[in-house]
């Protein structure tokens, strides 16, 4: 005879059981993470997006906590930036692929890479049509910026009779277009664009014609062109009919102004590049004089990121207190 006992039979669950059960779940889920390898070659490179780019905190996170090859990112942080990556794709490749006619006298022309995914086949700075060997669909491909240590990627080049613009798209909440939208309207500044999106936008602004220089020789595509300035185009993530766009115009002397502050920045990063390899004081006293804030107010206000907090913000205005902290990790 079997004594074993019969599963003791349960009522059936109400709503608030079910509600206990999942929210748990979901929580338990969300507090995971993912742990995913990265290219150490990146962190070579100075990032536009990155920008205004703060060579103290790097150098010290890099000489503190060494380069790690290994990047955990939670559930939230996952679900922003894969959500953020979808509609950055979406836009960039059927945007691409629309002819703009009627909006204004000017034929309006939306420029990029193209590949075609059955045979390989690319075409560089132009609007999309299908494959011209197998006649496949193009798929879009992002135009890669490089300067020394600088390396971006621009979502889409405007081309407007000799006029060119560069865009990048932003993705953002629907409150924050709304709240946009109000400060305009009263008079406020606007909420946009932010510090680093600008900074973003502005250095590839100042970089395109240096770095593609022989596109605007003749014969080549941009002959008799000039980058006239850059739009930030922000795109709700709950709704991509909600956006605004952000214009922000270079003449030749902001172009100049710009380039020159790009290659700044460049020279910063690859002497940070250095001091992190070789640590010292002195090294570290010169990346003070570039740090990105100039106020704990400044850091707080254009700075600040809850994603991924500057280990010195506590130390990094009361010069005493900083310069003790950086000692200790040499």
């Amino acid at each position: 005879m079997s004594t074993k006992k019969k599963p003791k039979k349960l009522a059936p669950p109400d709503n608030a059981f079910v509600q206990t059960m999942l929210q748990g779940w979901w929580k338990e889920a969300s507090d995971q993470g993912t742990t995913e390898k990265t290219d150490p070659e990146r962190m070579q490179f100075l990032r536009p997006s990155s920008l205004p780019f703060c060579s103290l905190r790097t150098a010290y996170t890099r000489i503190y906590e060494g380069v790690d090859d290994e990047r955990h990112m939670s559930f939230n942080e996952n679900f922003y930036v894969n959500q953020g990556s979808a509609i950055h794709q979406l836009l960039q490749d059927f945007v691409g692929r629309m002819k703009i006619e009627g909006v204004v006298d000017t034929p309006v022309e939306t420029l990029g890479h193209w590949k075609c995914p059955r045979c390989g086949h690319k075409r560089r700075f132009t609007t999309y049509k299908r494959c011209t060997k197998c006649r496949g669909r193009s798929t879009y491909e992002e135009i890669e910026i490089r300067w020394r240590n600088t390396v971006g990627h621009i979502d889409k080049v405007i081309r407007i009779g000799n006029m060119l613009f560069i865009l990048d798209y932003k993705t953002t909440g629907t409150k924050a277009l709304i709240k946009h939208r109000m400060q305009m309207a009263s008079g406020e500044a606007p909420l946009f664009p932010y510090v680093k999106n600008r900074a973003q936008i502005l250095s590839y602004v100042g970089l395109f014609e240096r770095v593609f220089k022989k596109l605007f020789k003749k014969g080549g595509p941009f002959y008799k062109c000039t980058v006239v300035g850059g739009i930030l185009a922000y795109i709700s993530r709950e709704d991509v009919f909600r956006r605004e766009f952000v214009y922000l115009p270079a003449d030749a002397k902001t172009k100049a102004r710009l380039l020159k502050q790009s290659i700044k920045d460049d020279k910063v990063f690859g002497r940070m590049l250095k001091v992190v390899e070789k640590p010292s004081m002195k090294g570290l006293k010169e990346m003070i004089e570039h740090k990105a804030c100039s106020s704990r107010e400044d850091y707080v206000k254009n700075m600040e990121d809850k994603w991924d907090p500057c280990p010195l913000a506590k130390v990094c205005f009361q010069r005493k207190k900083l310069l003790e902290e950086l000692k200790g990790i040499l």
